[in-house]
């Protein structure tokens, strides 16, 4: 009941957006209700696939209408269907990609970012390394915007997924930058623990070479030779010298 009454709507929907003989533009305040609705029910029913459909047009309806916000939830909605639709990795993340890019062209840069921050999050469990470009590109929004400070969840997530899959030069880079980040935001705390941790992630990996260069980079920082955070780099850095590498990890 419910799958024919939102094919119904759908039809009707596709009907008003369309040119005919007697109509010479599309009624898309018309079509936009009916196109929602049927997004709805086709939901209800358990249709994912004709319920992002319907998003989909409904989400092209208001770019239409001139409302890119509203356009880019639909998106968002359209992403998360396809998520739990099995859909390839690519058709989720185009999703959210398109929806990032409303935002930003309706002058909510921070949203935009934050959209990507919500891809990353979901394709986390599908697609590690799209999820991990996806959290740095929202940095990167965030930086372009003067937002730094908004941008911490996203370092610390795309930290933990390297991590996670291993991939420790990339951890340590993210690691570097994130650093960075934090001298300009005043963060001198966390600046001096981001690069501890690149030192330590260095020689997690068993790169001694890379850690003591590292080390050694870091040392030029202003804050970050006198404190805790480089005495304890220093010290772990002798102990692996002094062979103690396996006791310490």
């Amino acid at each position: 009941m419910l799958e024919s009454k939102a094919e119904k709507l759908l039809k009707k929907a596709d009907s008003k957006s369309s040119v005919t003989l007697f109509r010479w533009s599309p009624d898309w305040e018309d079509a936009l209700p009916l196109y929602e609705e049927a997004a709805r029910q086709f939901k209800q029913a358990g249709l994912k696939e004709r319920a992002k459909l319907a998003l989909e047009k409904a989400a092209h309806v208001q770019e239409k209408l001139g409302s890119g916000w509203h356009a880019g939830k639909h998106l968002e909605a359209a992403a998360i269907l396809a998520k739990e639709s099995a859909a390839p990795p690519a058709e989720i993340e185009g999703f959210f990609q398109r929806a990032s890019t409303l935002y930003r062209e309706v002058g909510r840069a921070q949203t935009g970012a934050e959209c990507l921050c919500r891809a990353a999050k979901v394709m986390e469990d599908v697609d590690v390394p799209a999820a991990c470009r996806l959290y740095m590109e929202s940095v990167e929004i965030f930086e372009e915007e003067g937002k730094e400070m908004y941008a911490q969840d996203a370092f610390r997530s795309a930290i933990r997924l390297h991590l996670q899959a291993e991939n420790y030069s990339d951890a340590a880079a993210v690691l570097m930058r994130f650093a960075v980040t934090c001298d300009k935001n005043g963060s001198t705390h966390s600046k001096c623990k981001a690069y501890l941790g690149a030192v330590v992630v260095w020689l997690y990996s068993e790169d001694v070479v890379q850690a003591e260069a590292c080390f050694m980079d870091c040392l030029g920082v202003d804050g970050f030779s006198g404190s805790d955070e480089a005495r304890a780099a220093s010290k772990i850095l002798e102990a692996y010298r002094e062979e103690e590498a396996e006791g310490i990890r």
